[in-house]
C-alpha cells in the first residue's frame, strides 16, 4: 500500500516534467540568436534538410541549427567580418545546397551543409539583393538611382551574371523598377517585372506602371501590359514582388491584381481599401492569400477573384506560409490585444486552427513573437522568433 502511494507521485511528477519541457504551448527547443537583444528580426527561418537556417538582423550572422534539437551547426559572417554589413536582406533563393542572398550590391553563395562562402559578387552600380530562381538561373535588378535600372540573369554554382533589358530615363518623369521574378509556364521559362514612371510634369502627382514579361527561352519581351490601374494615385506600386500561379501573375498593393500570363491582360482587380504591404502574397491549390492591414486575412480565386473567406488575425504580420492545407502567420499588431500572436487557419475554410500568445511567464523579454514564420513540409513543425530566440513548436496537426 505505502509502495503504491510513493509510485504515484513520482509517476505524477515525471509527467508534470516532460509537458514542462514541453511546454503548455507547444514549444519543443527554443535556442538564443545573440546575446545584445532585442533583436527585431524579419527575416523568415529556411528550412533545408535536418536544418533550420536563421538570420539575424544587424548582427551579421546566418546561423544554422538542427531542426529537431535546436543545436547550432554553423555560423557564416563573412558580409560582416569583409564589408561590416549583415551579408544578407530578405529575398533568398536555394539551388541544391546553395544558399544565394546578398546585401544591395553584394551577393553571396553560401554551402548550406558546411556554411562557407562558394562565391561572392560585388556589382558597380546600386543592386537589390531580393533573388527568385528557376533550376541553376537567379534574377535580380540593379540601378543607378533614377537613371538606368538593369534586370540582370546570374548562374548560381558560378556567380556570373548577364544583362537581359535595361532601360533609362528618357524624360520628365522619374523612374523606379518592381522586383523580378523568375518562372516557368508551359515549358518555356519566363521573368516578370513592372516598371514605373512618377511626378507632376503636368501640375498634378502621375503615378504610372506598366507590367513586363520577358520570354528568356527565346530573347526578347513577349508583351508588355496596359497601364496598371490604381484606386488612387496614394495606392503605391503594385506587385513590389510579384508572384505566380496557374497561368495567373499576382499584385498587390491596397487591391490585389491577377493578369494573364498568355498575353498580359488584367483578369480581374479588387480594392480593399488598406494594403497587404507586409505580408505579401501566397497561394496554392488556386487560391492567393493575403493578411491586410486592417487585420484580416482573406482567400480569394486566382482565375476570378472570387473571395471564399475572410479571417480576423492581426495587421504588419509576417509572411503567410501554407503546408498541408493550412495557411500560417506570426507577430502583427491587433488594436483589441497588447501582445502579438502565431496563428494557423484553415485553407479551405479560414476557421481558426491555432491562436496562440506568447507565453510571457518564461522569461520572454518582449512578451511578443517577431513577424517571421517557417514551416517544415516534412513534419508540420512550425519555427519563429520572439526577439532573443529562435522557436520550434509542435501542433500536431
Amino acid at each position: 500500500m505505502k509502495l503504491g502511494w510513493l509510485i504515484l507521485p513520482v509517476f505524477v511528477f515525471l509527467l508534470y516534467s516532460c509537458n514542462k519541457d514541453k511546454g503548455e504551448n507547444n514549444l519543443i527547443w527554443e535556442s538564443v540568436l545573440d546575446q545584445d537583444v532585442p533583436i527585431l528580426n524579419n527575416f523568415d527561418p529556411i528550412i533545408y534538410k535536418d536544418q533550420v537556417i536563421q538570420r539575424v538582423k544587424q548582427r551579421g550572422k546566418i546561423i544554422s541549427y538542427d531542426k529537431h534539437s535546436g543545436d547550432e551547426l554553423w555560423t557564416w559572417t563573412d558580409g560582416n567580418d569583409s564589408y561590416g554589413v549583415d551579408g544578407y536582406q530578405i529575398g533568398t533563393y536555394i539551388y541544391g545546397n546553395i544558399l544565394i542572398t546578398g546585401f544591395t550590391n553584394l551577393t553571396y553563395a553560401i554551402n548550406l551543409d558546411t556554411g562557407e562562402t562558394i562565391w561572392e559578387d560585388k556589382a558597380e552600380t546600386n543592386g537589390v539583393a531580393f533573388y527568385t530562381g528557376l533550376g541553376n538561373k537567379i534574377v535580380k535588378y540593379d540601378y543607378t538611382p533614377d537613371i538606368e535600372y538593369f534586370i540582370r540573369i546570374g548562374n548560381a554554382e558560378t556567380g556570373e551574371f548577364e544583362t537581359i533589358h535595361h532601360w533609362n530615363k528618357d524624360d520628365e518623369y522619374s523612374i523606379g523598377n518592381t522586383l523580378p521574378l523568375i518562372f516557368e509556364w508551359d515549358g518555356v521559362e519566363y521573368v516578370v517585372w513592372s516598371q514605373v514612371k512618377y511626378g507632376l510634369p503636368n501640375g498634378y502627382h502621375e503615378y504610372i506602371q506598366f507590367l513586363h514579361l520577358y520570354n528568356l527561352d527565346d530573347g526578347k519581351m513577349e508583351w508588355v501590359s496596359d497601364t496598371i490601374p490604381m484606386q488612387y494615385s496614394a495606392s503605391g506600386t503594385a506587385g513590389l514582388r510579384p508572384k505566380f500561379h496557374d497561368g495567373q501573375i499576382l499584385l498587390d498593393n491596397d487591391a490585389i491584381y491577377s493578369y494573364n500570363v498568355e498575353d498580359g491582360s488584367l483578369e480581374w482587380w479588387k480594392y480593399f481599401g488598406n494594403g497587404f504591404t507586409t505580408s505579401r502574397l501566397t497561394y496554392a491549390e488556386g487560391k492567393v492569400f493575403a493578411n491586410n492591414d486592417d487585420s484580416y486575412m482573406v482567400a480569394l480565386d486566382v482565375h476570378t477573384g472570387y473571395e471564399y473567406w475572410r479571417s480576423q488575425t492581426n495587421s504588419g504580420a509576417s509572411h503567410i506560409k501554407y503546408n498541408a492545407e493550412k495557411v500560417y502567420i506570426s507577430g502583427g499588431i491587433n488594436v483589441s490585444e497588447s501582445k502579438r500572436k502565431l496563428q494557423i487557419l484553415d485553407a479551405k475554410t479560414g476557421s481558426t486552427l491555432i491562436n496562440q500568445h506568447l507565453d510571457s511567464d518564461n522569461g520572454n523579454l518582449l512578451g511578443a513573437y517577431d513577424n517571421v514564420i517557417g514551416v517544415d513540409p516534412e513534419t508540420g513543425r512550425v519555427y519563429t522568433s520572439d526577439h532573443e530566440h529562435l522557436m520550434c513548436f509542435d501542433f500536431g496537426l
